[in-house]
């Protein structure tokens, strides 16, 4: 009856473009004229669309602007730029939104060949260019970053140029009027030059980063007054292994603490992330990159969401083609999420910048995709994992789900995978869950008697899963043990009790929903403290382990209690089931949640 009950409930097997599973791609690039290719730059969000450029492609080669809603659909092309005396060419940096325009940069083309600014109305129209860079002692020259708007006034940076050909920071009204120099980049003594980057803006303050320049060479923090008074260096960089070089991107900034990225410096010289106090100068470096299969050489920008930093590198990660990853503001947590593979499947070398939608971060690559032209890509930051599954005879798997939202409806997409780390099956939930509603099946994958499952939601959800075996006679479960729905993930768990004797097994459940092998040590510690095993496995990627104690142990050896200590090169999710031996011939159990530990 209670299968029955369980199976009115109907599953159909699709994919969802809505609910991203993991790093997906919702636009190629493909370079021809009615395409862009090679974005360098990041997207923002205006209402369902998202708004970039690339740096090349289009009718001439020479960049576009495009639009496309969140979900990869009604792709268009803006504007194709054609360089030239009367239009810009290869755009590096982002559009900024002002109004009903959208307004950007190019560093090449214009009257002079040296960038344009522009702009352009959001459905495509009304595109005119504001000023046309000249370079030399009076302009600026290639800006590769973005504007920034306050009300009318864009304020910006040019790479070249000024009265030392060391860049300027301008600024210049919505209307194309009022152009003036702010600041001119000299390079000499502890002041920065040749700015990469964009702006941003507290009160009547701007601050930002020059590439090279300060008494070092490698770049500078500056403070400065949108009227060009006050300039300040906040911090000049060594490209030492205790601190950046050469910063590429952009700040963020956060009750008085500034946040950014080098592409260089740090202790394998391939860049860090660190912070700044805007009140006290206080400097501290949240991570170096460069470890192993880390990321490296980072180009872009953080983006803040709460108290976590999520970021990119264009290089590192198992495959050499970049990373996305996220850190606390504190230094602590961090973690890659994602590596870049660079195939006709995923992308490759981002340059840029996230953003962040909701449970979603949003970005482009310069290259991988179709055609190695680079990609639009989503990643959902909404996946939970199961870490244990059987389907097999008299043992079943349930799961229910409750949606959190109060207001909207929750896509849902379960992924089973077999230990070995196959893709078995791909289920999406219909209808939609309702805001506060709940989902409840008993799960069948076509394949694989066990595994763990992967669960992708655009809302934030609870969850109960439990495995239970059947007494096959009525089909009412008999025993009963909950598995954990796990969203957070960790590089070390503890299974708080286990024991082995002739009375209770124990058997230990490992998974990892990482594209990368993850190698974990099992330790097993008696009532005491003291250790008396420990065991090495290697998982393979968005694999996991099934690892029963009576198996581990050498013969004759017995505990009645104890505990696990689980480290990885990876985070990962577990729980052990405890099984009595004395009754039903060993299928009583109970699930075991294995916990983060708390220092």
């Amino acid at each position: 009856m209670l299968k029955r009950i369980f199976l009115l409930l109907v599953f159909f097997q699709s994919f969802l473009p809505a609910s991203f599973v993991g790093a997906t791609i919702i636009h190629h690039f493909t370079g021809t004229a009615v395409e862009g290719s090679s974005p360098s730059g990041s997207l923002i969000l205006e209402e369902s669309f998202l708004y970039g450029m690339t740096t090349n492609g289009g009718s001439l080669n020479a960049g576009v602007v495009f639009k496309v809603q969140v979900d990869g659909s009604n792709f268009q092309i803006l504007h194709s730029f054609s360089g030239g005396t009367g239009d810009g060419a290869y755009p590096r940096g982002s559009l900024c939104s002002v109004g009903s325009y959208l307004c950007g940069m190019t560093s090449r083309g214009g009257s002079n060949g040296r960038g344009i600014i522009f702009k352009i109305k959001k459905d495509g129209t009304g595109y005119s260019v504001l000023r046309s860079f000249r370079g030399g002692a009076g302009d600026g020259e290639g800006p590769t970053g973005s504007l920034l708007a306050d009300g009318e006034i864009l304020y910006g940076m040019a790479v070249y140029g000024g009265s030392f050909n060391d860049g300027v920071l301008f600024s210049i009204n919505l209307d194309g009027t009022n152009y003036k120099i702010i600041h001119n980049f000299r390079g000499v003594g502890d002041e920065g030059k040749q700015p990469q980057g964009s702006l941003i803006l507290n009160a009547s303050t701007l601050f930002g980063m020059t590439t090279y320049g300060g008494a070092y060479g490698r770049g500078v923090v500056f403070r400065i007054n949108t009227d060009g008074s006050s300039y300040l260096n906040l911090h000049e960089f060594t490209g030492e292994a205790d601190d950046g070089g050469s910063p590429e991107g952009s700040l963020v900034l956060s009750d008085s603490v500034l946040y950014g990225m080098t592409r260089y410096g740090g202790d394998a010289d391939k860049g860090v992330i660190f912070k700044l106090s805007v009140n006290n100068g206080d400097y501290e470096i949240l991570h170096e990159f460069g470890e192993g299969t880390d990321g490296a050489y980072p180009m872009g920008s953080l983006c803040l969401s709460g108290s976590t930093l999520y970021g990119m590198s264009s290089s590192g990660g198992e495959f050499g083609k970049g990373i996305i990853f996220r850190i606390k503001t504190t230094g602590s947590g961090y973690e890659k999420l994602h590596e870049f593979r660079g195939s006709s499947s995923d992308g490759s070398r981002p340059y840029d910048s996230l953003i962040s939608i909701g449970s979603l971060v949003m970005g482009m690559t310069h290259d991988g995709g179709l055609g190695n032209k680079g990609v639009v890509f989503a990643y959902s930051l909404m996946s939970y994992c199961v870490p244990h599954f059987m389907a097999d005879g008299n043992v079943y798997t349930a799961l229910a789900l409750r949606n959190s939202s109060k207001t909207d409806a929750m896509k849902v997409t379960i992924n089973y995978f077999s230990n070995a780390g196959s893709l078995v099956q791909m289920q999406a939930v219909s209808p939609s869950v309702p805001a506060r509603g709940q989902w409840t099946s008993i799960l069948s994958p076509d394949a694989a008697a066990e595994g763990w499952i992967e669960i992708n939601a655009d809302q934030d959800l609870t969850g109960l899963c439990w495995i239970g075996s059947l007494d096959g006679v009525d089909l009412w479960p008999v025993t009963m043990a909950d598995v954990p729905v796990v969203r957070d993930l960790s590089t070390e768990l503890i299974i708080p009790h286990v024991a082995q004797n002739d009375n209770w097994d124990t058997t230990i459940y490992v998974c990892n929903p990482n594209d990368g092998i993850a190698n974990i040590a099992l330790s097993y510690y008696d009532a005491s403290g003291v250790a008396l095993h420990s065991w090495v496995f290697a998982l393979s990627k968005r694999g996991s382990g099934v690892y029963p104690l009576k198996n581990l142990l050498p013969a004759g050896e017995s505990y009645s209690n104890g505990s696990i200590e689980i480290t990885a090169t990876k985070s990962v999710a577990a729980f052990a089931l405890y099984y009595d031996t004395e009754r039903r011939g060993g299928s009583c159990f109970a699930g075991i949640t294995a916990v983060e530990p708390r220092r």
